[in-house]
């Protein structure tokens, strides 16, 4: 909505209000990039594999189709 200012990050004053500080938390950088897990790896490739494997065989059943 235009002309309200941004809403301030924190804590309600319902729910403590300025007692609450948030503190920046070092992670792994596969705790925020899951692409690094190697199961998120293997599925990708295996999806990959496998879509590869069906355009081959469209390609196949295409040049079959044009051959005399």
């Amino acid at each position: 909505i235009e002309g309200k200012p941004p809403v301030q990050p924190g804590v309600p004053a319902a729910l403590g209000g300025e007692r609450y500080q948030v503190v920046p938390v070092s992670l792994p950088p596969t705790a925020w990039y899951p692409g690094l897990k190697p199961f998120v790896q293997q599925e990708e490739t295996a999806k990959c594999e496998t879509a590869a494997k069906v355009a081959e065989a469209a390609l196949t059943a295409a040049r079959a189709m044009l051959s005399p």
